[in-house]
C-alpha cells in the first residue's frame, strides 16, 4: 500500500469516527484510536480544566462539541475536534484555583495545521479550519466587533464561526448556552449588515 492510499484511509478513519452516532460516545469509547491518528490530542484526556465554564476535562469537552456541530459538516466537526487541542500547554492555574488557557486558541490553530498536513487533509480545508479555531474564542458582542471580523474573515466564514462557537457552547455548562441567542443575534447583525451594503 502506498503512502498516500495509507494517509486517504486514515483521514477516512479519523472523519467517520467524527460523524459515527452517538459521536461523543464514539469518541470517548475509541480515545486511544484517535490518539495513534492524532498523538497529540492524548495530552488532553482525564486533563481538568478547573473553571466555571466547563462541566468537562478538555479531551470529553472536545467530544461533547464535536457532536454539538453539525453532522453534514465534518469540516466543521474537525475543527472541534482540534479547537482546543493546545489548552494543556497554555494552562495556567491562578492563586484562587481557577484555570486559564490565554492563547490556546492560536495554539491550537497551528496545531491544527500540521496535523492535518500531516495527515494529508485538503489545503484549503487546512487553511479554512485554521481560521475557525484561531478566532473561536473571540468575542462577538457588538456590531464594531462583527465589522472588524467579517471584514477580516469574509461573510461565509463568518457565518461558520458562529456555528463553531455555539458548537463550544453546546459542550460547557448550561449557564453558557445563554451566549447562543447572542450569536444568533450577532448573524442577523452581519446579514442586515451585508443588506445594506455595511460590509465587503
Amino acid at each position: 500500500m502506498s503512502i498516500d492510499e495509507n494517509s486517504r484511509m486514515i483521514r477516512e478513519e479519523l472523519d467517520k469516527l467524527l460523524c459515527a452516532e452517538n459521536t461523543a460516545e464514539t469518541l470517548l469509547k475509541n480515545r486511544e484510536r484517535v490518539a495513534e491518528i492524532v498523538p497529540e490530542i492524548r495530552r488532553c484526556f482525564d486533563f481538568e480544566q478547573h473553571s466555571k465554564y466547563h462541566k468537562y476535562n478538555v479531551y470529553e469537552h472536545i467530544a461533547h462539541a464535536v457532536e454539538s456541530a453539525p453532522e453534514e459538516s465534518v469540516l466543521l466537526r474537525r475543527a472541534m475536534l482540534f479547537h482546543d487541542i493546545g489548552k494543556p500547554e497554555m494552562f495556567t492555574m491562578d492563586e484562587n484555583g481557577v484555570g486559564h488557557f490565554k492563547g490556546h486558541a492560536a495554539v491550537s490553530a497551528e496545531m491544527a495545521e500540521k496535523i492535518m498536513a500531516r495527515l494529508g487533509y485538503d489545503k484549503d480545508d487546512i487553511s479554512l479550519t485554521k481560521v475557525l479555531i484561531s478566532h473561536h474564542s473571540d468575542k462577538i458582542e457588538n456590531e464594531c466587533q462583527i465589522k472588524r471580523l467579517i471584514s477580516e474573515i469574509g461573510k461565509e466564514r463568518f457565518a461558520m464561526l458562529i456555528k463553531l462557537k455555539k458548537a463550544d457552547n453546546s459542550a460547557k455548562r448550561d449557564f453558557v448556552l445563554t451566549e447562543n441567542d447572542e450569536l444568533d443575534d450577532a448573524l442577523k447583525i452581519a446579514e442586515r449588515l451585508d443588506r445594506e451594503g455595511n460590509i465587503k
